[in-house]
């Protein structure tokens, strides 16, 4: 007998004692009887007991279908979906493995690079009426599995439907959740009397608050652009304060020089730029979201 007809076996013995009576009125139920089967299966494994593992293996299985048809979920869908998630995880985990050149990863290892591949997420919702995301709720941080992305995903269509011509939302944005870094603004604006130019400054309060920003004239090289950073009040926090780790500001330095370039080079088409936040990393930077203005 083929596991499908297995499990049709089990659902068909469950609908026949649901007629007579002999079911759960309440999911939460069937979650109690999950948890003892899960013990008892644990004390069997204990116990070495060949014979009692499989039996409560067997009756853990047969719970768990039982919620599964409570739940309206098709035995051969929820394994084919886990399959699929699996098969997905284990070829990052292999691809990290190739990179390191190895073929095999000690526990330790394999648990970093497992928390490597489940990095949480970011949803933002995209639409040219809506410039500044999270003034509106358009961004949703941090989700870690199937279920909060769906919601994260439903909340951001509506929010979209309310702030925004419905037919003008273009879908929502699935970015990494980026993390031990610190978070900055870099800008460009055509100024009308000095033409292209570049502004810089930390994230969160110390732009909008303290205003605590740099500027300069594009173009200009990597040596100005880490004068510009020094410029600022807020300096030492790229440094690393309280236990954190400094951040790359050559790195950060590289990229104010070659915004100013690509501000000279497109002037005739752009209005503005605003990188916010461009996040500096321990080991580089990452753009977590961007607004460009043409002409």
């Amino acid at each position: 007998m083929n596991k499908k007809n297995i499990f049709k076996e089990s659902l068909d013995l469950q609908i026949a004692a649901k007629n007579i009576g002999l079911d759960w009125l309440e999911i939460e139920g069937i979650i109690d009887k999950m948890k003892e089967e899960t013990k008892e299966v644990d004390d069997a494994i204990k116990q070495q007991d060949s014979l009692a593992i499989k039996e409560e293996l067997g009756d853990l299985t047969f719970t768990l279908l039982c919620l599964m048809r409570h739940l309206n979920c098709e035995p051969e869908e929820i394994i084919e979906l886990a399959n699929i998630k699996f098969k997905k995880r284990y070829k990052q985990v292999l691809g990290l493995l190739q990179e390191e050149g190895k073929s095999h990863a000690s526990p330790e290892e394999m648990e970093k690079l497992w928390k490597k591949i489940k990095k949480p997420v970011v949803l933002k919702i995209s639409s040219p009426d809506l410039q500044h995301k999270t003034d509106i709720g358009g961004v949703i941080l941090n989700l870690d599995n199937e279920a909060e992305i769906k919601e994260g995903f439903d909340k951001l269509i509506d929010i979209g439907k309310t702030n925004s011509n419905k037919n003008n939302i273009e879908g929502i944005i699935v970015s990494e959740m980026v993390s031990n870094g610190v978070e900055t603004v870099l800008g460009i604006v055509n100024d009308p009397v000095f033409g292209p130019t570049i502004m810089f400054g930390l994230g969160g309060v110390f732009v909008e608050v303290l205003k605590d920003v740099s500027f300069r004239v594009a173009p200009f090289d990597e040596k100005e652009a880490s004068s510009m950073i020094d410029e600022i009040r807020g300096r030492a926090i790229l440094n690393g304060v309280r236990g954190a780790d400094p951040v790359d500001v050559k790195a950060l330095a590289g990229t104010l020089s070659q915004l100013s370039f690509f501000a000279v080079e497109n002037a005739e088409n752009l209005s503005s730029v605003d990188l916010n936040p461009l996040i500096v990393l321990p080991h580089g930077v990452k753009i977590a979201d961007a607004l460009i203005i043409t002409k």
